[in-house]
């Protein structure tokens, strides 16, 4: 019997490794993949955006025109939105804007349904390009937006000490830091140090990064030492940062304050201690 074209339970699998960030194994897992199926497109589509994720923008690059050359006609819309979409995706953060904002006017139809994703992206292109108007300035909303079109280090931060201590008849947040990190010197720190070479790439216009700072706060009850940061792409831009478990061992940069052998040891000593540091006691 003939192989299929493609095996869509397989795929499935590997795209799930791309987007819990085992980006190894769905390395590993996408080489298999098109040697034994290598004429599926949409395999070596979802190849490059795991190098897109990765920041290996050169390898994605080469992925995505043998993806280029294997469409035809006969190949579904779906496979070629997801070209389409996986080409934006490269050239944001390429920065090459121009092309970026002409490929995205030209197949503007595949993004009736990802309004989200491109009212962030256009005003993104648009602030890159240095065309925003005067109504893109007065019709912005929400906190992403009005971040992307005129970024506020005071609305970031406002936005990130929503991840500390709950305020009084507010439900506790099952990602929060703990109380003894200094979340305004902490932000600063890390924006003095962007953008870095480790960075990985969740969609056009935002970078991820993950930094080291033991017990920093708890992820559902779990202390943790590792913080994800969220920025505009390319930029010192930071939109977010919460505590992180960091299960799949992505690359960091340590900012874990210097302690002695002592204060680290109470730190990350007992369960007591870690329920002090939970609520604030001393």
């Amino acid at each position: 019997m003939e192989k299929k074209y493609y095996h869509d339970t397989y795929f499935q699998k590997i795209m799930k490794l791309t987007e819990e960030y085992r980006l190894n194994e769905a390395f590993n897992e996408f080489q298999k993949y098109i040697k034994i199926y290598p004429k599926d497109a949409a395999g070596y589509i979802y190849y490059a955006n795991a190098f897109i994720k990765a920041n290996r923008l050169e390898e994605a690059e080469q992925t995505l025109k043998i993806a280029e050359e294997l469409l035809s006609e006969k190949t579904s819309l779906l496979t070629y939105e997801d070209f389409i979409m996986m080409k934006i995706n490269l050239l944001c953060y390429q920065q090459k804007y121009e092309e970026c904002y002409h490929l995205l006017q030209k197949n503007i139809r595949f993004f009736y349904h990802r309004k989200w994703f491109f009212k962030g992206l256009i005003y993104f292109l648009k602030r890159k390009l240095n065309i925003l108007t005067i109504e893109d300035y007065e019709h912005g909303s929400g906190y992403l937006i009005n971040q992307i079109i005129s970024y506020s280090e005071k609305e970031a931060l406002l936005c990130i000490q929503k991840h500390q201590s709950p305020q009084e008849n507010t439900e506790p947040s099952s990602i929060q830091f703990v109380p003894s990190v200094s979340l305004e010197k902490t932000y600063y720190e890390i924006r003095s140090k962007l953008p870095l070479e480790k960075r990985y790439n969740p969609s056009a216009f935002q970078n991820s990064y993950v930094f080291g700072y033991l017990a920093n706060g708890h992820v559902n009850n779990k202390l943790v030492d590792y913080i994800e940061v969220i920025t505009l792409a390319n930029s010192k831009d930071i939109i977010t940062m919460y505590p992180y478990e960091n299960r799949e061992k992505r690359e960091y940069y340590d900012i874990t304050p210097i302690l002695n052998s002592s204060s680290l040891k109470r730190q990350r000593g007992s369960q007591i201690d870690k329920f002090n540091a939970r609520y604030g006691k001393k």
